[in-house]
């Protein structure tokens, strides 16, 4: 059989696409990082953080998370990452698969963060029911069903463009945190209220209407931008850098992130002389 080199596969590639979905992935890692510096961190150790630099590094993320610019910011480069997990849905050969093989991957992180919460003691502050891996699941899972009917990009833009004025519409623009260890609600209603974006059910949850949505815009934007599936930026040759590396891993780099940043600061912490709360 014909194996194929490194070298082509990554000349079959599209070096704007894979920089900038490196950059997005960049700065969720900057979010999660903040995130676990104030939010995560003092529910894993006693008395932290302590005057000094821990306590200066959890206000610098709290002032980082509370800064309007980075929820500005924020909403753009979730639109960039998710519109371009649409336009490789465009190039895709089996959207069914791909869809398959990320649900599995979302499962398992929310039975992770399950068993994780349960031995912790921090089931609300860990666990994620429906992510934005899940919700990416479920819309190359549908994508996949779509392209059973048509090809057709308008059909994307339409169904695109309608998830995501209905999100807007049911969007509740103070969504509050719900606590399942203090919900007297059924989880499927809860589930179904994170789904449409009316609450926020863990630290990682994502309305499938308004999110999902973004989805579709991109696979209209890959059909419509790179029908030959030729790059448009960069004529000369894929550009191999550390950014197109993140964004050719990008779904590895984002769930290993996902557990190795946490090990890192707890280490650093244990280091430092701080003490488990559990």
């Amino acid at each position: 059989m014909k194996t194929t080199s490194k070298s082509e596969k990554l000349s079959k590639r599209i070096t704007e696409l894979d920089i900038l979905r490196g950059i997005a992935v960049c700065l969720m890692i900057l979010d999660h990082v903040m995130y676990d510096l104030w939010g995560l961190m003092p529910n894993v150790f006693v008395g932290y953080p302590q005057p000094g630099i821990w306590l200066e590094l959890r206000n610098l993320a709290i002032s980082y998370w509370r800064w309007d610019v980075r929820k500005i910011v924020r909403q753009f480069i979730l639109f960039i990452f998710l519109g371009l997990v649409g336009v490789s849905c465009s190039f895709s050969r089996s959207n069914f698969k791909r869809g398959l093989k990320l649900l599995a991957v979302s499962l398992a992180i929310t039975v992770g963060t399950y068993v994780v919460g349960l031995v912790g003691d921090m089931m609300d502050d860990i666990l994620i029911v429906f992510g934005i891996l899940h919700m990416m699941s479920v819309s190359l899972l549908l994508i996949s069903l779509i392209e059973v009917f048509t090809k057709n990009k308008w059909v994307y833009l339409i169904i695109g463009v309608a998830l995501v004025v209905a999100g807007r519409i049911l969007y509740d623009p103070l969504a509050r945190h719900v606590e399942l260890s203090y919900s007297s609600a059924p989880f499927l209603e809860l589930f179904f209220q994170a789904f449409i974006g009316k609450i926020l059910l863990g630290p990682d949850c994502y309305s499938f209407l308004y999110f999902g949505g973004q989805v579709f815009i991109g696979v209209f934007l890959g059909k419509l931008l790179y029908p030959e599936r030729r790059s448009l930026l960069f004529k000369k040759g894929y550009l191999n850098n550390p950014l197109t590396f993140m964004g050719r891993h990008a779904l590895a780099v984002y769930v290993v992130h996902q557990v190795l940043i946490p090990v890192i600061l707890g280490a650093i912490l244990l280091i430092c002389g701080y003490s488990l709360a559990v």
